[in-house]
C-alpha cells in the first residue's frame, strides 16, 4: 500500500524514483542475496528517490551520504507486523506477490511453516522482527529522518503524502495527493486471507493472538519500540 502509493506519485509527477528491492523480487533475486552485495552500492546516486525496503540493507550500513539525505521510516506495531506476515507468507495462507522468476523457490521456502498455527509462527519470527527493527535504529536515526506511525497511513493517506513529500522536498498539486489517495485508499470490508490486503485494520493482533503470545512479544518489543516513539 505503501509503496504503491509512492510509485504512483513518482511516475505521475515524473520523479526519479526507484525500488530496487522491487525489481530484484521480480528478478527472482531475495532481499538476502543482495543486500550485502558491494556491487550494489553504485546504483545509489544522489538525486533520486529510493524507496521499497523492507529491512536495512547491509550495502549500506557504511554509505558515507546516507546519513545527509532525507528519510522517511513507517513504523508499524510489530505485534500487527508478524501476524499480518503469517497470512502472507505462513505457507497455508500465502498471500504474497510472486516473483516473475523463481517463484517455486520463495514458495518452497516459506512452506516450510506451513505446519505451524499462528502463534507459534510469530512467536518464532519475532526475533528475527527485532533484530530488523534494530538495524534499522542503530542506521537511520538522525535528524534527517521522518518517522510515521502504519496507523496514520491507514487512515489519512493523503496527509501522509504530504508529509513525506514535503520532508524530501518536493511539491505537488494537492489535487494529486487527494487522487492518489482516493486510489490506495482500500479498506476491505470483509476479511479474506487469499489477499495480499486481508484486512489492514490496526490492532488486528488482538483478534488473532492468545493473549499469553501478546504478553510475550509485548514484552520483548516495549523497549525498543519506545526508540520508536510508539507505546505498547
Amino acid at each position: 500500500m505503501l509503496f504503491g502509493m509512492l510509485e504512483h506519485i513518482f511516475e505521475r509527477c515524473e520523479i526519479p524514483a526507484i525500488s530496487i528491492p522491487d525489481i530484484l523480487f521480480l528478478e527472482g533475486v531475495l532481499d538476502d542475496i543482495w543486500q550485502a552485495d558491494d556491487d550494489i552500492q553504485p546504483m545509489f546516486m544522489p538525486g533520486c528517490v529510493y524507496f521499497g525496503f523492507r529491512s536495512f540493507p547491509a550495502v549500506l550500513k557504511n554509505y558515507a551520504r546516507l546519513g545527509g539525505v532525507p528519510k522517511v521510516f513507517l513504523i508499524r506495531d510489530p505485534r500487527d507486523m508478524l501476524t499480518s506476515q503469517y497470512f502472507a507468507f505462513g505457507g497455508k495462507h500465502f498471500s504474497h506477490k510472486l516473483p516473475n522468476k523463481n517463484a517455486d523457490s520463495l514458495v518452497d521456502y516459506h512452506m516450510r511453516d506451513k505446519h505451524m498455527e499462528i502463534d507459534e509462527y510469530v512467536i518464532k519470527h519475532a526475533e528475527f522482527l527485532h533484530a530488523k527493527l534494530y538495524d534499522y535504529r542503530e542506521h537511520v536515526f538522525d535528524e534527517n529522518l521522518l518517522m510515521l506511525r502504519y496507523e496514520d497511513i491507514f487512515f489519512d493517506k493523503a496527509h501522509f503524502l504530504e508529509s513525506v513529500l514535503t520532508h524530501i522536498g518536493v511539491i505537488i498539486d494537492n489535487d494529486i495527493i487527494k487522487q492518489i489517495a482516493a486510489a490506495h485508499d482500500i479498506r476491505p470490508v470483509s476479511e479474506d486471507p487469499t489477499r495480499h490486503i486481508r484486512r489492514g485494520t490496526p490492532g488486528d493482533h488482538a483478534k488473532k493472538l492468545q493473549p499469553a503470545t501478546i504478553e510475550k512479544l509485548t514484552t520483548m518489543f516495549r523497549d525498543l519500540m519506545g526508540d520508536f516513539g510508539y507505546r505498547l
